[in-house]
C-alpha cells in the first residue's frame, strides 16, 4: 500500500503556528512599549513637579527678602514672574508663570490674608479686654499683704504695634492709654516671683481666648529687639563672674531657667559659703534702631519681666524696669535683695504685651482712636 504525503496539511499547520507566534510576539512588543511609555510619563510628571516646586520656591524666596506690606504690593511683585488672573479676588487669584507656564493659586505662594491690612509698627489698634481681677499673693510678692488688681470691663484701651513677625505672622502690641496698674515687690521673694506674678497678672487681665489674644508683661528680649546700643550698654562687665564669701541669695538664683521665664513660685533665701554669680545687669539710656519706636512708651516707669544680677561690692539682685521721661527712655532696675541680706521694696506699673495673629487685625468701619481692631470669634 502506497502512502502519499499530505503536504497541504503540513502547510496549514505551519501557517497556524506561525500566526500564533507572531501574535504572541506582537503582544509582548505592545506590552513593552506600553510599559516604556508609562515609565516616560512618570519621569515627565516627576520632572514637572520638581520644576513647579523650584518655580514656587524662587518666587517665595524673593517675597521673603522683599516682603510686601499689602496685597497690591504682592500682586505687583508677582507680575515680575508671570501673568495674574482674577487679580481683584485674592482667594482665587492665579499666576501663570513665565518659567514653565505653570498656573498657580497666589495663596499657595504667599498668605494673602495677612496682607490685606498693610499693618506697620506704630499703628494703633482698638482692643478692649472683657475685664478681670487678679489676686497677688503677699507671700510670693514679698510684701506679706495680698493685693487685688482689677481691670474694669470696657476700658477702651488703644494699643500700639511694637513688632510684626514675618516668620509667625504674630503681631505684638503695648497699650497707649492704660490707667496705671501698679505692683509692689519686696526682698528675696519679690525677686523670686516677679516674672511669674507680672506675666500671670497680664495674662489674666488682657488675654481673650475667643479673639485668640495672649498677654504677658514686657521683657528684656522685647526691648533688645528694638534698640541699637545694647552692646554698648552692657559694657565689659556683662557676663563676668564674681565669687562672694558667706553670702545670701534668693533661691531662684540657682535655678537653671531663663531670666525672663518662670512657671512656678519660689520661696525663701539661702546661705552660701561661696556664692559665684554672673553679671547680667546693665542700665542706661537706650537708642532705638528706628524712629518708629521713639514714642512707643507712655511716660512712666514700668516693670520688665526679667531678673538680673549686678556684681558690685555685694551681689545685687534686680528686677528690670524701663522708664520713659522727657529726656528719653532708660533701662533701669529695682534692687530688691543683695548678698548681705539687705531687702528693698519698689512699686511700679505693669506694661502688658499682647500677641495676636496678623490676620485677626482688621480695618475699623468707623473712626476711632485706632485705625484697626481685633476681630472676634469666627
Amino acid at each position: 500500500m502506497n502512502y502519499k504525503k499530505n503536504n497541504k496539511g503540513v502547510t496549514l499547520v505551519s501557517l497556524v503556528v506561525t500566526v500564533v507566534i507572531l501574535m504572541l510576539l506582537a503582544g509582548v512588543i505592545i506590552t513593552l512599549n506600553s510599559k516604556n511609555s508609562g515609565v516616560l510619563d512618570i519621569a515627565n510628571q516627576k520632572k514637572e513637579e520638581t520644576e513647579l516646586m523650584s518655580v514656587k520656591e524662587e518666587i517665595k524666596s524673593f517675597l521673603t527678602e522683599n516682603s510686601p506690606s499689602n496685597y497690591e504690593e504682592l500682586v505687583d511683585a508677582l507680575k515680575n514672574y508671570g501673568t495674574i488672573e482674577n487679580e481683584d479676588d485674592p482667594e482665587n487669584a492665579t499666576i501663570t508663570t513665565n518659567k514653565g507656564n505653570y498656573k498657580i493659586l497666589v495663596k499657595e505662594i504667599w498668605n494673602v490674608r495677612t496682607l490685606d491690612t498693610g499693618l506697620k509698627v506704630g499703628d494703633l489698634v482698638n482692643y478692649n479686654p472683657e475685664g478681670a481681677t487678679y489676686k497677688i499673693s503677699g507671700e510670693y510678692s514679698g510684701t506679706g499683704t495680698d493685693e487685688t488688681v482689677t481691670l474694669p470691663a470696657n476700658s477702651q484701651i488703644v494699643w500700639k504695634i511694637i513688632s510684626i513677625s514675618k516668620e509667625t505672622g504674630k503681631v505684638s502690641l503695648i497699650p497707649t492709654n492704660l490707667n496705671n496698674i501698679s505692683v509692689t515687690l519686696k526682698g528675696a521673694d519679690g525677686y523670686n516671683n516677679a516674672v511669674k506674678i507680672l506675666n500671670d497678672l497680664c495674662n489674666t487681665l488682657f488675654s481673650d481666648s475667643l479673639k485668640k489674644v495672649d498677654a504677658r508683661n514686657i521683657n528684656i528680649e522685647d526691648i533688645e529687639k528694638i534698640i541699637s546700643n545694647e552692646e554698648e550698654l552692657k559694657g565689659s562687665a556683662y557676663s563676668t563672674e564674681k565669687v562672694y564669701q558667706s553670702a545670701k541669695y534668693p533661691n531662684i538664683a540657682t535655678e537653671k531657667i531663663s531670666n525672663s521665664k518662670q512657671e512656678q513660685y519660689f520661696k525663701g533665701k539661702s546661705d552660701a559659703t561661696e556664692l559665684k554669680t554672673v553679671n547680667t545687669y546693665y542700665s542706661g539710656k537706650v537708642i532705638f534702631n528706628s524712629s518708629e519706636y521713639e514714642n512707643l512708651f507712655v511716660n512712666g516707669t514700668y516693670w520688665v519681666s526679667s531678673r538680673a544680677i549686678n556684681n558690685s561690692d555685694n551681689a545685687e539682685f534686680y528686677v528690670r524696669t524701663i522708664e520713659n521721661i522727657t529726656e528719653g527712655t532708660t533701662l533701669k532696675g529695682a534692687k530688691l535683695f543683695d548678698s548681705n541680706n539687705l531687702e528693698s521694696q519698689a512699686t511700679y506699673s505693669i506694661l502688658p504685651v499682647i500677641s495676636v495673629d496678623k490676620d485677626r487685625i482688621i480695618k475699623e468701619d468707623v473712626t476711632k482712636d485706632g485705625n484697626y481692631s481685633i476681630k472676634g470669634a469666627n
